[in-house]
């Protein structure tokens, strides 16, 4: 029984991992990515590797307009960054 329990969460883990951020609005200036640290909150493993993903994602958004991203807030839903030089 023990051992299944064992499978069960890491399976739960590794389902959530693949998780990445939407984009909740962005422009130029900045992006706002869903906050999903938030679902990990137990694990905190699992809420860096969230907090990692909306880093990628806010870079990946501000790299188009030859800029990188900062964090600017993070709320209970969103991570916001600006984009800047």
């Amino acid at each position: 029984m023990r051992r299944f329990a064992v499978i069960l969460v890491l399976a739960a883990a590794w389902s959530l991992s693949a998780c990445t951020p939407g984009v909740i609005s962005s422009d130029e200036r900045g992006v706002a990515v869903e906050n999903l640290s938030r679902i990990g909150h137990l694990n905190p493993t699992l809420a860096r590797h969230y907090s990692s993903e909306a880093l990628i994602v806010a870079d990946d958004h501000c790299r188009q307009f030859g800029r990188y991203a900062r964090l600017k807030r993070e709320e209970a839903a969103r991570i916001s960054f600006e984009c800047v030089d």
